[in-house]
């Protein structure tokens, strides 16, 4: 009797399951992690005759208490890259404008710390009226009640 030798069977890995672990941890780790706010912190000082506008939003400035500046969600190191990020807000800003309606007027938003310098406000100030942006706004938090 003549046995015939079976050939054996070529060795193969499944990766299904490892693919699918590796996915569950992708899931996981994208789930749990936390990314930073690109908000700036910014405590606002307070004022009894601040009122809540209703009018659209414009572009907000946020000055920190070390007098750093974020325009929108983009950090900008100095006065010279605000200057130039207000100028081309200016900019956008005229080519704006549907047919039949008159073009608005920029609009900017201070959002100034509490302990900001005061000169740091004053050199924005200054930068948007030698922009020609003459609507300027402060933002405030209304006064809270002491217990």
């Amino acid at each position: 009797m003549q046995f015939r030798r079976q050939a054996p069977e070529p060795a193969s890995l499944n990766l299904t399951p490892l693919i699918d672990v590796v996915f569950l941890l992708l899931i996981f780790f994208m789930v749990s992690t936390t990314f930073p706010s690109s908000r700036m912190q910014v405590q606002l000082p307070q004022a009894a005759s601040g009122q809540v506008r209703h009018e659209p939003s414009p572009w907000v400035l946020s000055i920190d208490a070390q007098g750093h500046f974020m325009l929108e969600d983009r950090p900008l190191n100095d006065l010279t890259a605000l200057s130039q990020a207000l100028s081309d807000y200016r900019k956008q800003v005229a080519r704006e404008g549907v047919e039949g309606q008159a073009k608005r007027a920029p609009v900017l938003e201070i959002r100034a710390d509490k302990q900001v310098p005061y000169q740091r406000v004053i050199d924005v100030l200054d930068l948007a009226a030698q922009l020609n942006i003459q609507q300027v706004r402060f933002a405030t938090q209304p006064i809270q009640p002491r217990n």
